[in-house]
């Protein structure tokens, strides 16, 4: 019985990771690299923003993580200055990335937007 405890007790710290969103630190420093495209200053995503996004992509398991995602996106767009929203959906078909993103801004609701988007 002992060893049963401790078998769970292990496989739940080791498992933890596993059910948690992405922290907001971990979704800005893949995405940091696609502000210029966003903000139109380029005509194509980066190759390290589309390798942030492809990370990002395989973070986003449940749609709770999406829903994370999309707000920690939310808050740093805040802080970004002028961008077109409309170019965020464009990032992963620009990269190939099989998951779509929601247009953010201010007033985007991550907790609908998100149902209507599949990543």
């Amino acid at each position: 019985m002992n060893r049963l405890i401790g078998f769970l007790a292990i496989f739940l710290l080791l498992s933890r990771s596993a059910f948690t969103a992405p922290s907001c630190s971990t979704v800005n420093q893949g995405l940091v690299p696609c502000l210029g495209f966003i903000k139109s200053n380029t005509d194509q995503p980066s190759a390290s923003c589309c390798s942030g996004t492809k990370a990002i992509s395989d973070e986003a398991k449940t749609q709770g993580d999406r829903q994370a995602i999309c707000k920690c996106l939310k808050k740093a767009l805040a802080i970004a200055g002028t961008y077109d929203k409309n170019r965020i959906p464009q990032i992963p078909k620009s990269c190939g990335v099989s998951i779509s993103l929601p247009p953010i801004d201010s007033s985007t609701d991550c907790s609908t937007a998100i149902t209507e988007y599949i990543f």
